[in-house]
């Protein structure tokens, strides 16, 4: 009778083991969803935003609060300038790469994979070029805005590509 039992045991283990296994991950997924949700709900208290009344008074708060210096501002102005010229320059290569591989590459599946790289890698520093833009002008300006404003303005193509 041992033997059978030890013989079903063995049958069985596998399937009672990855309930337990599936029970036990489902419990750390609840414990780390919790985590998550109380870490935002911190990160939330933290950062709560800045109330103002317009950007420039807004830009003041954020000076102030962390404690910048018209020097260190400078060099954070340098650093965006520098990071938008590069993520243009990357820009402006990942879209040539994406016409050159679409025309130069032979094979179906090497030319789709490569203009999607290309076209992909282009779309994320064009983005990254935008997003810099407006930390240039709002450094500069020392006025905080938003997209929409930086879009809409008038010299939108001027700021975008100085």
């Amino acid at each position: 009778m041992g033997v059978f039992r030890s013989f079903g045991a063995m049958l069985i283990r596998p399937y009672t083991r990855m309930a337990s296994d599936v029970a036990s991950s489902g419990k750390n997924i609840g414990q780390s969803l919790k985590k998550i949700q109380e870490l935002s709900r911190r990160k939330k208290e933290q950062n709560e935003g800045v109330e103002a009344t317009n950007g420039a008074e807004a830009f003041d708060k954020l000076f102030k609060a962390n404690g910048w210096t018209l020097e260190e501002l400078g060099h954070q102005l340098m650093a965006v300038n520098r990071i938008k010229w590069m993520s243009l320059i990357l820009f402006v290569l990942f879209t040539i790469s994406f016409l050159c591989v679409g025309f130069l590459v032979d094979g179906l599946f090497a030319a789709m994979v490569g203009c999607a790289l290309s076209m992909l890698a282009a779309f994320f520093f064009g983005v990254r070029v935008i997003q810099f833009s407006i930390f240039q002008v709002q450094l500069r300006e020392k006025y905080l805005i938003t997209y929409d404003e930086f879009v809409s303005r008038k010299d939108f193509w001027k700021l975008l590509l100085s």
